[in-house]
């Protein structure tokens, strides 16, 4: 018997739909999406999530073309990537950066300290600072 493979699509957060995202981070998982959006006070309401601003997280190291291929992609948006900081996470930035060049009008990466943004996120007590310094790359 052979069964159905499921695909794994990514997790997504914000206000309004990824075709219309003026700013996207994409995050190597989904805990991490969901850290990034805690720890900028995007969950405290519904009018918390800046407009035009999403945060995806790929779920799994090598699903991260079903963002390009099984939704609309943006026009003229700004990305910040941020790997897990692994040796998976160094292929994933190396293979999905050359396609997110190709389709952005910006894309920065961002490499945690830890071994992912959630990691280093809960260890770092100035928490505003560093998501601040990652929200620049974006001007």
């Amino acid at each position: 018997m052979h069964g159905i493979k499921t695909v794994p699509l990514p997790f997504i957060l914000g206000n309004g739909f990824l075709k219309t995202a003026k700013r996207l981070i994409v995050t190597e998982g989904q805990w991490d999406c969901i850290s990034f959006a805690t720890w900028s006070g995007w969950l405290e309401n519904d009018a918390s999530c800046p407009e035009h601003v999403v945060c995806a997280g790929i779920c799994g190291v090598h699903n991260w073309w079903k963002l390009t291929e099984f939704y609309s992609w943006p026009s003229d948006v700004s990305v910040i990537l941020i790997p897990d900081n692994d040796s998976a996470g160094m292929t994933w930035e190396t293979e999905f950066l050359n396609v997110l060049k190709k389709r952005s009008a910006k894309v920065s990466v961002f490499i945690p300290n830890g071994s992912d943004l959630g990691d280093q996120l809960s260890v770092t007590e100035n928490k505003e600072a560093l998501l601040s310094e990652m929200v620049r790359r974006f001007a």
